[in-house]
C-alpha cells in the first residue's frame, strides 16, 4: 500500500511545473498567503515537489546580488529586464494629458484570465511600476510616498529592489485596517514592505477602513489620525489601483471583512474607487450608508494639479476598464502602468 509520501512523489513525476507556474504558486503564497498543499491540489502536483519548486535556488545572475535565490525571484529578475513596450503609451499620453505611461505585451489568455500566464503578466507589470516608482523617489529630496491597497500593488512593493536605500523616505498608508486578520494586500503591509525595502520610514493608518458615513467626519478629527493625514497631505507620490467591487477584489474582502453587505458601503450609481473612495463616471464623489476613512479622492486630484505623480498600477481586467477611464479623463492620475489590450480599450 503506497505512502501519502509516495503518492506525492508519483504525481510530481506525472506532471512537471514551468516556470511560469512557479511564480503563479509563489506569488499566491507569499503574497495571498495561499498553503502549499491548496496551490499544490489546483496544480495537480504533490505538496512536497511543490515547496521543492518554490524554494528551489539557483546562483544568482552575473551581475546581480549575489550567492542563491530562489528560483522564482529569478524569474521575476527575468521578467524585469525583458520588457517589451508598445507605441500604444504615446496614445495614452496624448489623449489624457498623462505626465507617463508604460504599457508592455502580454499574451491574449492573460487578458482571458487563464493562469498562469494572468499572473506572469501581472508580475510583469508590477516590476515595471516598481521601476518607475524607484526613479521617481529618487528625484525627490525626503520624499513622502502614498500608497493604496489591492493586488497588484502588493506585488509592486514585493519586486522592488532599490538599488540605495532612501533613508529619509516616508511610506504613508493611504487607508486603514481591512478586519480583524491583518491582510498582506491592505495598505498598512504594502507601506511596510516598502519602507523595509528602501530602509524608511513606515507611516499606518490605525483605524479600520470603514464607519457610518454620519460618523466619519469626527471620526477623522481624531489624535491618533493626525500625523498619517498631515503625512498624506504632504504626498508627493502616490501609489494606487483603481478599482471595483468585483470578485476577489480587495474592496469586496474588505467589506466581508467588517461584516457588511456591498449595498452598506458601494452606492449604486458608482464607476469606480481608489483606496476606498468611490466616485461615479463625472469623478463625482460618491458614498453609501458606510464610508472609508481617509483623506478622499481630493489630494489625489491636487497631486495632480501639482505636476505631481500618481500612479496607478492596473492591468488583465476588463471589469475596472470603465473606472480607469473615468479616473484618467477626470484628473485623478497622471501616470499609468498597464498591459497593451487595457491600453487598447482606454484609447478607443
Amino acid at each position: 500500500m503506497s505512502t501519502k509520501r509516495d503518492r506525492s512523489r508519483s504525481v510530481a513525476k506525472g506532471r512537471a511545473l514551468g516556470d511560469d507556474d512557479v511564480v503563479w504558486a509563489a506569488t499566491q503564497h507569499h503574497v495571498y498567503r495561499q498553503p502549499i498543499a491548496k496551490l499544490a491540489a489546483r496544480l495537480r502536483v504533490g505538496p512536497s515537489y511543490l515547496r521543492h519548486r518554490l524554494f528551489e535556488t539557483r546562483p544568482a545572475p552575473e551581475g546581480g546580488t549575489g550567492g542563491s535565490r530562489p528560483l522564482w525571484e529569478l524569474k521575476i529578475v527575468d521578467l524585469r529586464n525583458s520588457h517589451e513596450r508598445r507605441e500604444a503609451s504615446g496614445a495614452l499620453r496624448g489623449k489624457y494629458g498623462l505626465k507617463g505611461a508604460v504599457v508592455l505585451r502580454v499574451p491574449e489568455e492573460a487578458w482571458d484570465g487563464k493562469e498562469p500566464a494572468r499572473t506572469t503578466a501581472l508580475v510583469q507589470v508590477a516590476c515595471e511600476a516598481a521601476q518607475y516608482l524607484d526613479q521617481e523617489l529618487r528625484r525627490l529630496t525626503k520624499p513622502v510616498l502614498m500608497v493604496g491597497q489591492g493586488y497588484t500593488t502588493s506585488l509592486v512593493a514585493r519586486v522592488i529592489e532599490p538599488g540605495e536605500r532612501l533613508r529619509d523616505l516616508k511610506v504613508v498608508a493611504a487607508v486603514g485596517v481591512t478586519g480583524p486578520r491583518p491582510s498582506p494586500t491592505e495598505a498598512n503591509a504594502i507601506a511596510a514592505v516598502l519602507a523595509d525595502a528602501y530602509r524608511g520610514t513606515c507611516v499606518r493608518m490605525p483605524i479600520s477602513v470603514f464607519w457610518p458615513s454620519g460618523e466619519a467626519p469626527a471620526l477623522a478629527q481624531l489624535p491618533v489620525l493626525r500625523e498619517p493625514f498631515r503625512n498624506l497631505r504632504d504626498a508627493q507620490v502616490a501609489l494606487v489601483g483603481v478599482g471595483v467591487c468585483a470578485k476577489g477584489s480587495w474592496l469586496r474582502e474588505a467589506i466581508r471583512a467588517h461584516g457588511l453587505q456591498e449595498a452598506d458601503v458601494c452606492p449604486e450609481n458608482y464607476c469606480g474607487d481608489i483606496t476606498g473612495f468611490f466616485f461615479d463616471s463625472s469623478l463625482n464623489a460618491v458614498t453609501g450608508p458606510y464610508c472609508a476613512l481617509g483623506v478622499g479622492l481630493e489630494p489625489l486630484k491636487q497631486m495632480v494639479r501639482q505636476a505631481k505623480s500618481v500612479i496607478a498600477v492596473n492591468a488583465v481586467d476588463e471589469r475596472r476598464v470603465d473606472a480607469l477611464r473615468a479616473a484618467l479623463a477626470g484628473g485623478l492620475i497622471n501616470v499609468l502602468i498597464t498591459d497593451d489590450h487595457t491600453a487598447a480599450r482606454l484609447v478607443a
